[in-house]
């Protein structure tokens, strides 16, 4: 196990990436643990932004990531809240805390340019991130019967935009492109995400269901989009890509329990 780690890592990373990570892993289990009173967020908040303004200016090429990241996991802190019975509420915490050290360590490893893999790193670390932030949404989707028209724009704004960062991101980063095609592209997607999304509000399953089968939705077509830009499209990708989503997506609503009205 070590030396794969090692084989993975261009270089000894030292204290200062596990350190850093650590410190805003700490901060976010604090908040997920107290609740969000006035010293849990500030202290977050600051260790977030202490951490990524000590980074090199390489960080701007991947600030949606670390924002996004710093963002989600200021509203994850409300879902262990919603388990207060313990020990649910504590384990809960430190699963999330964990997850958001790895997550923030994959952050700073990518711009210290400590990985030798950079694409395959950022491509795991952006789905991860797209699953964080399904969950979030499906987790915080308002009551289509009680909550206001506004509730549910925003809602579905919030959506849009952060699948729009997430993808110009992903996109940047891996095939350096720009242009009128490409941003059409992205705004076309996440619109169509969007939607989708809104549709599956509807569906009797749980968040996390419907969490995972937005994110596989993203990850399907976030890769088919960076191989029509490559120019590596093919029929036999798109077929392949299909079955998978098929399959997947059978998996998940296999879990579901289906009621009629």
């Amino acid at each position: 196990m070590v030396k794969k780690l090692t084989s993975f890592l261009r270089k000894t990373t030292g204290w200062k990436l596990p350190a850093k990570a650590g410190a805003v892993s700490l901060a976010f289990g604090l908040l997920a643990w107290t609740g969000f009173s006035f010293w849990p967020v500030l202290i977050f908040i600051v260790a977030t932004s202490a951490v990524y303004f000590s980074e090199s200016p390489e960080r701007k090429a991947l600030r949606s990531s670390f924002w996004l990241l710093a963002v989600f996991g200021l509203l994850g802190a409300a879902i262990p809240l919603g388990f207060s019975g313990a020990p649910f509420h504590g384990l809960i915490s430190v699963f999330m805390m964990v997850v958001f050290g790895i997550l923030a360590f994959g952050w700073l490893g990518l711009v210290s340019s400590s990985f030798n893999d950079r694409l395959l790193v950022h491509n795991l670390l952006n789905a991860a991130l797209a699953a964080f932030f399904f969950v979030l949404a499906f987790y915080l989707t308002p009551s289509l019967e009680s909550e206001s028209a506004f509730a549910l724009i925003a809602w579905f704004l919030a959506v849009f935009l952060g699948t729009l960062l997430l993808l110009t991101e992903s996109l940047s980063f891996e095939v350096s492109l720009r242009g009128r095609g490409l941003k059409l592209t992205t705004w076309s997607f996440a619109l169509i995400l969007a939607e989708v999304s809104v549709l599956a509000s509807f569906l009797p399953a749980g968040f996390l269901d419907a969490a995972a089968f937005l994110t596989l939705f993203y990850i399907l077509g976030r890769d088919a989009i960076l191989s029509h830009f490559r120019g590596f499209l093919s029929f036999s990708l798109i077929f392949t890509e299909l079955t998978i989503f098929a399959v997947v997506l059978g998996l998940i609503f296999a879990t579901v329990t289906w009621v009629l009205p």
